[in-house]
């Protein structure tokens, strides 16, 4: 909600959410439990739509939240015989395509000192669903190439649409282990919207035209839960900490084998 609809001050005035157009007033939970209201002043402005570092955080950036304006990346954990592969949008990046780069990761995977590959789709709020395919073969040829080999994936509120079609196919055809929060949208779901604007209030909006089916015609699911559930809180955000990659990497570490 407050993503897409805080800066739209006239919406939230057309449905009733606030009593004015030049301005919100928002109530907020603070963390010692009680309450503060705060007024948000309309404008010509967007919110982001992928979560970024914190300017009140104290420390250091942490991996999940340094490179997220980077459609995929790759950084090796070696103390923990892992690949983190963080995938942020379905679209080919400028100067390496998804199918260059999944031959690339299937390089780095096929090292001998990989056991385990952490898949991070959390900022991923979807794209071109015909562009997943490379990823998820290499992702399965690293599963079948030894009984060693795991995968790792975290999901979240922001894992939409075209990222939610790619995990659908690893959870379908890897055995994957997902960490996080639940994804963002169904496995049977309806996507590849089309804008338009109404005739009356000129408001944009938009409208979804087709039927993606990747699970079991009877999966009604909401979402895929994670196997392991770590939410990410406001004081992990704002300290600076990665419950989620924390929960994996305490899997790995050597003393738990």
């Amino acid at each position: 909600g407050p993503q897409f609809y805080v800066g739209s001050l006239t919406l939230l005035h057309s449905v009733g959410a606030t009593d004015s157009t030049d301005a919100a007033v928002l109530t907020l939970s603070t963390a010692d439990g009680g309450e503060k209201t705060v007024e948000v002043a309309g404008g010509n402005f967007e919110i982001r739509r992928k979560l970024c570092p914190s300017t009140a955080a104290v420390g250091k950036v942490p991996i999940y939240l340094s490179q997220v304006d980077t459609n995929y990346w790759l950084k090796p954990l070696p103390d923990h015989s892992a690949l983190y592969f963080q995938f942020n949008q379905v679209r080919d990046a400028e100067g390496e395509k998804i199918t260059e780069f999944a031959q690339r990761l299937w390089a780095r995977l096929a090292s001998r000192n990989i056991d385990n590959v952490i898949v991070d789709v959390r900022h991923n709020n979807g794209g071109n669903n015909s562009l997943v395919r490379p990823l998820v073969r290499v992702l399965v040829a690293f599963e079948m190439a030894s009984p060693e080999h795991r995968i790792f994936v975290i999901t979240g509120r922001n894992t939409f649409s075209a990222a939610q079609n790619f995990i659908n196919h690893v959870e379908r055809w890897t055995n994957a282990v997902f960490v996080g929060e639940p994804s963002s949208s169904r496995p049977n779901s309806i996507g590849e919207e089309t804008n338009l604007r109404l005739p009356y209030s000129r408001i944009l909006g938009s409208i979804s035209t087709r039927f993606w089916q990747d699970s079991d015609p009877g999966d009604e699911r909401a979402w895929i839960s994670p196997d392991i559930p770590v939410v990410l809180s406001a004081g992990d955000y704002f300290s600076n900490r990665d419950p989620a990659l924390e929960a994996i990497l305490e899997i790995l570490a050597p003393d738990s084998k």
